[in-house]
């Protein structure tokens, strides 16, 4: 449901008519009392509607449609109604035209509003260099759930989508301290705080594939200003900084997010200014989907691809 407000932009203002009061008919009320009979549009206490548990008013469908859609209340949606849903569609108005968070939170909500269990299990973003990550409806929802880590996939594949950033930068862009990004593939490879016989140690060579430049970029780990290595140790994260003189530096945070953040504002040169939880989770659930090397995007439905094509043209 909208939540917006003002006057509705028509289609074709020349079908708009007014009209005159000799074209007004009075109609008898139906026959059949399970039908629902519209009876004006007044303030919040005067009736709209009557069905079989008695009158509808104005304030009751703003708490229905509402007010309890602000309150997360889901909604069941499957892949059908996926293209034409009316949240997808969005409503134009003259008063109050459509910005760039009206159509982040449009999309927030429709992907929150699937319950189908088939939906949630369909992979919509997939990648496989340097190892293959999957990523679930049922994870997207995740992300935008505030009191819900982010899984250790979904933290690879941001730490991918860092490096692919990095990559497509031109050279007047590049920075001049080149970060190597690590993921928590060596923290899963390494075991810290298993016994021995839950973990079977790595060997070499696959403990030096996790410093191996990027598959998107061209550099050597020993050419790199920084090597950035997140950690997690009972349930507690932190960020240790590895630099070209032997230096180690470490940064201890509650969440992965946070991990994420500093991973992306170290070394430039500013104070690290971390933004809210929410904003991160939203931003990155809309890099996820605009992924361009996702071989799975058209598994995500095309109404849901126009959105993210509409909120990237938006400034």
């Amino acid at each position: 449901m909208n939540k917006r407000k003002g006057c509705l932009l028509y289609k074709y203002e020349k079908e708009v008519d007014t009209g005159s009061p000799s074209d007004v008919q009075i109609l008898d009320s139906p026959t059949n009392p399970k039908k629902r009979k519209l009876l004006c549009a007044p303030d919040d206490s005067e009736v709209l509607m009557e069905d079989d548990d008695g009158p509808i008013t104005q304030a009751d469908l703003e708490r229905w449609f509402v007010h309890d859609w602000n309150k997360g209340t889901p909604i069941k949606v499957s892949v059908d109604e996926c293209i034409n849903n009316f949240l997808m569609s969005g409503l134009s108005t003259k008063d109050m035209p459509v910005t760039k968070a009206n159509l982040i939170d449009v999309l927030c909500d429709y992907i929150m509003a699937i319950q189908d269990n088939m939906t949630l299990q369909m992979t919509w973003v997939r990648s496989f260099n340097p190892f293959k990550i999957e990523i679930s409806v049922k994870d997207l929802q995740n992300i935008l759930r505030i009191n819900l880590d982010m899984t250790l996939k979904c933290f690879d594949m941001a730490v991918r989508l860092l490096a692919n950033k990095d990559s497509r930068m031109s050279k007047g862009e590049k920075i001049k301290d080149i970060k190597h990004y690590m993921d928590m593939h060596f923290w899963r490879m390494v075991g810290f705080g298993k016994l021995p016989k839950y973990h079977e140690d790595p060997t070499t060579e696959e403990l030096a594939k996790t410093l191996d430049c990027w598959p998107s970029m061209n550099y050597y780990i020993t050419g790199c200003k920084y090597v950035l290595m997140p950690w997690k140790l009972n349930e507690c994260y932190t960020l240790f900084v590895i630099d070209h003189v032997g230096q180690t530096l470490f940064y201890r945070v509650n969440t992965n997010y946070l991990v994420l953040q500093a991973m992306v504002m170290w070394g430039n040169g500013r104070r690290m200014e971390f933004v809210r939880a929410k904003i991160l989770r939203i931003n990155f659930l809309i890099d996820l989907l605009s992924y361009e090397d996702n071989p799975c995007r058209y598994a995500i439905p095309a109404n849901i691809q126009q959105r993210l094509i509409n909120i990237s043209t938006k400034e």
